[in-house]
């Protein structure tokens, strides 16, 4: 199956992926379409997750998703961005699943209920995400920044504040050059200090009678994780204005 492809290594060489397994079980995961065997939507067993469904089609996915969480550590670039491409897929998918239901849902009672691919992103997908933000590593980071940014403009709509949606106002499809996740995760480091900087003099115009309009899960699992990591990572002398900046970020998201 696909999982066996993911996680195959070379029949002759030690220590290395077998690339002509792997690659194309990546490829398949990458795609949107039901009909591609190895899909997301393909090997979950059904179109869309009924609500209230026991999701053990989903529940296959699982080992997958995993599996392209851990390949975004590889060194190998083709590895690491075909399991960025597959994940970023994975929301995506998501996000039309939830739409699909939650549109015959208020067609049927007016109500919305849980769907599962909903469930899946927020406890599993997310959970991955948040550890990621986390990581030492700055180009693996990166992905996982890039990979929050996806879930908060897919589901920017949904109401529970662990989807991270508020932060949607953070993204600026109309101009990139102010995206602040596009900007925060840019190779240049004058770019990232602007992004801080942005950041920093949006969230100081709120106060404690005029909170700023993000979740404390925001803040504190997303933001402030995002904000703490150039602290740590500059080491010379020409990367003091970004640390700088960043220690200023993380003050004006403490004071909220």
């Amino acid at each position: 199956g696909s999982l066996e492809c993911l996680c195959a290594t070379h029949p002759k060489h030690i220590e290395e992926y077998d690339f002509d397994r792997l690659l194309p079980a990546l490829n398949q995961l990458g795609s949107e379409e039901a009909d591609v065997d190895g899909s997301w939507l393909n090997l979950s067993g059904f179109r869309s997750c009924p609500p209230g469904g026991n999701g053990l089609g989903l529940k296959s996915l699982m080992p997958l998703m995993y599996s392209c969480f851990q390949m975004l550590y590889d060194s190998d670039g083709v590895v690491s961005r075909g399991a960025f491409k597959a994940l970023k897929t994975l929301v995506s998918v998501s996000r039309a699943q939830w739409s699909e239901t939650a549109a015959k849902s208020a067609a049927a009672d007016g109500q919305q209920q849980q769907n599962d691919w909903v469930w899946m992103i927020e406890t599993s997908f997310l959970a991955c995400v948040r550890l990621g933000l986390t990581t030492t590593e700055v180009p693996v980071r990166r992905s996982f920044i890039l990979l929050l940014a996806e879930v908060s403009r897919a589901f920017d709509s949904h109401d529970s504040a662990g989807m991270h949606g508020d932060l949607r106002q953070l993204i600026r499809d109309d101009d990139p050059e102010l995206d602040f996740f596009l900007n925060v995760t840019h190779v240049q480091v004058h770019r990232r200090a602007r992004a801080l900087m942005r950041l920093r003099k949006f969230l100081s115009g709120y106060d404690s009678g005029n909170p700023p309009p993000f979740s404390m899960q925001s803040l504190t699992s997303v933001l402030l994780p995002i904000a703490i990591n150039p602290v740590h990572d500059c080491r010379t002398s020409a990367e003091d204005t970004y640390a700088n900046e960043a220690i200023s970020t993380v003050g004006a998201i403490a004071s909220h």
